[in-house]
């Protein structure tokens, strides 16, 4: 299963002129999310961003299959969970509410 960045990395080389509000729609994410994972992906030199609706491929996504396959795979799950979280952490209107999420996220951190 891919993560959400191979996913987004994939759409954006199908169609480089995507924009966020059409990649979180077709990954089911937030179009914050969309963005965020676009900028990571950027970060890590796979892609550049020329606009906020162009991005230009710089390199191919890395092929990360280790020999502990299973640890690979924990690791994708607490990022998912990261991601699903943080999502509902900027949803939260109340402190006590985003305390609370923000407690679950760094529970999720100090597992990877």
């Amino acid at each position: 299963m891919k993560t959400k960045q191979e996913q987004l990395y994939d759409l954006l080389c199908g169609d480089p002129h995507i924009s966020n509000n059409e990649a979180a729609e077709l990954l089911n994410i937030s179009p914050g999310c969309a963005r965020a994972t676009k900028h990571k992906l950027a970060k890590k030199g796979l892609i550049k961003i020329v606009s906020p609706q162009e991005v230009e491929i710089l390199e191919p996504y890395p092929e990360t299959e280790p020999a502990g396959g299973t640890t690979l795979l924990k690791m994708e799950i607490y990022a998912e969970m990261v991601q699903t979280y943080m999502e509902d952490f900027r949803e939260q209107t109340t402190f006590q509410d985003r305390l609370t999420v923000g407690r679950e996220i760094r529970r999720v951190l100090d597992h990877m």
